[in-house]
């Protein structure tokens, strides 16, 4: 609070989660990933009051990313059919949302009987995914109907995978959005038992 008409407030907060999820039943736990997620809020407030009026500025940062992560990147995953799945996490992704946000808000009394307010607000919002299938190659092998291992060409039991994937190429999808919002306002006393609420707003 520099003087008597002004006080400027900065906050900061952080969240941050872990889990590890997707194991259990024939999935080994090697075979995990941990939901890594983490939310960061910047915000910054600056009130000036005048002699008939209030002015309040906002500014805003949000910095949103989520990120599951193999408990055992770079290996690769076998599943064996369902009877167990081990290995490294075959695929992940990322997710990543940034926002800014500047909203300005005026409350004008000077006029007798009236709450004039006036603002405007922008945010600009920019998201990023990018999901990484088969990021790690994946080796399935097979048992036919009868409850054998599938023909392998030889008489070893799940000698040879039935199927392998592996996931090329760029999987990230970006986006921007920006919102406005504009607003007019007035709060008229027309008796000291009537109010009227009357305004506009555009987005």
């Amino acid at each position: 609070t520099p003087d008597d008409r002004q006080v400027f407030d900065l906050s900061f907060s952080r969240r941050t989660e872990t889990d590890i999820q997707g194991f259990g039943g024939n999935v080994a736990f090697e075979n995990a990933e941990n939901k890594r997620n983490k939310v960061d809020t910047y915000l910054f407030k600056w009130t000036y009051s005048g002699d008939s009026f209030v002015n309040e500025v906002n500014l805003n940062y949000l910095d949103y990313q989520f990120r599951p992560t193999s408990i055992n990147p770079g290996l690769p995953t076998f599943d064996y059919d369902s009877v167990l799945v081990f290995g490294g996490r075959d695929s992940t992704r990322r997710e990543i949302q940034q926002g800014y946000t500047i909203r300005d808000d005026l409350t004008y009394t000077g006029l007798q009987g009236h709450a004039i307010k006036a603002g405007a607000r922008v945010e600009i919002t920019d998201i990023e995914f990018n999901n990484m299938s088969f990021v790690e190659p994946r080796y399935t092998f097979r048992i036919d109907q009868a409850g054998t291992p599938a023909d392998t060409s030889d008489d070893t039991s799940f000698a040879f995978p039935a199927e392998a994937r592996l996931g090329l190429g760029n999987g990230r999808i970006f986006g921007s959005n920006t919102q406005v919002g504009l607003y007019l306002q007035d709060d008229w006393d027309v008796t000291g038992r009537l109010q009227l609420n009357l305004g506009v707003r555009w987005d």
